[in-house]
């Protein structure tokens, strides 16, 4: 079976034949074919072609791993790293790598960004950089490794970014964003991800569970974030803290621009940047209208955790 049998998948969903495409998954998987039991594993994480049932995931992943499947290694440390169906266990996650994935160069890579990262001192105390405003600089929110590792992982999920269409509510394609990103989400939450959301969670002081997934973003060129809020259009759960960590600085230009407050902001590596985007009547901050503004000479890469008033279910 193997490739084979989501390639015949593949086919029945693309002739429309949706039904006899999952019934034919299923039918591999209880034949064993590890490539099946991974795919239902992430159709239950997303609740796709059924309902989500993470739980379920769990029990497809274990099955593949009996038979070594290293895919199936990494999707299981993403659960085990983030508490997804299952009690939280970052050992038992740093074990699976070591098992099934030590001649895997971007899974040791995790491992070491992880240990360090978990050694590592805590962020700097908040320094705030503008009087009267819930505008911050943490020094020391992640290693260099750390850094590195986001990077590596990242780049060969990089696609164009995009908006959300105030009227739709649709994402969708703008010229006024024009970056590369990735979105590092339930099956991408490994160790150094989900260690670094707690370090986030911690300094600005909600819960892990309130993030948005955290997202990567690359800028080439000429390319760029021009003024915007981060505050959603007609969003019940908005989004109240925004969180920018700069994952490096050997570039010129690039800043963080906030032209209400005659600032232009760029962290060092490893550095955050920690802003809050509603005010006290709970409307966007005018205040807090930002850009990213296009590097000189390199690429800028940044990741960013958008932060929701309550825990938000991905």
């Amino acid at each position: 079976m193997g490739t084979d049998a989501l390639e015949t998948a593949r086919h029945l969903f693309a002739s429309g034949r949706t039904q006899d495409a999952i019934r034919w998954v299923e039918k591999c998987a209880d034949a064993g074919d590890v490539n099946a039991l991974c795919a239902l594993a992430h159709w239950r994480l997303f609740g796709l072609y059924g309902s989500r049932d993470e739980a379920a995931a769990h029990i497809y992943l274990d099955r593949a791993l009996e038979r070594g499947a290293e895919d199936a290694a990494r999707l299981k440390v993403a659960l085990l790293s983030s508490g997804r169906g299952c009690v939280r266990d970052e050992k038992g996650a740093a074990e699976l790598l070591r098992l099934h994935l030590s001649g895997d160069e971007l899974a040791m890579a995790q491992l070491s960004a992880w240990e360090e990262l978990r050694d590592w001192k805590a962020p700097e105390p908040a320094q705030c950089l503008a009087e009267g405003q819930q505008l911050f600089l943490l020094a020391n929110m992640l290693t260099e490794q750390g850094c590195r590792y986001l990077q590596q992982l990242a780049k060969p999920r990089l696609r164009p970014s995009f908006v959300i269409d105030p009227k739709s509510g649709q994402r969708r394609p703008d010229s006024i964003r024009t970056s590369n990103s990735a979105s590092l989400g339930p099956d991408t939450e490994d160790l150094l991800v989900s260690l670094l959301n707690d370090r986030i969670a911690a300094a600005s002081g909600t819960s892990r569970d309130q993030g948005e997934p955290l997202h990567i973003l690359r800028y080439q060129g000429s390319q760029e974030y021009r003024l915007h809020s981060d505050v959603l259009p007609q969003a019940s759960n908005q989004r109240i803290w925004t969180v920018i960590v700069y994952l490096n600085d050997d570039y010129e230009a690039g800043e963080t621009a906030f032209p209400a407050l005659n600032l232009k902001l760029k962290g060092k590596r490893g550095d955050a940047l920690l802003f809050r985007n509603i005010d006290g009547k709970g409307k966007a901050d005018s205040m807090m209208r930002h850009a990213g503004l296009p590097p000189e000479n390199g690429e800028k890469w940044v990741a960013t955790r958008w932060i929701r008033a309550a825990p938000l279910t991905i």
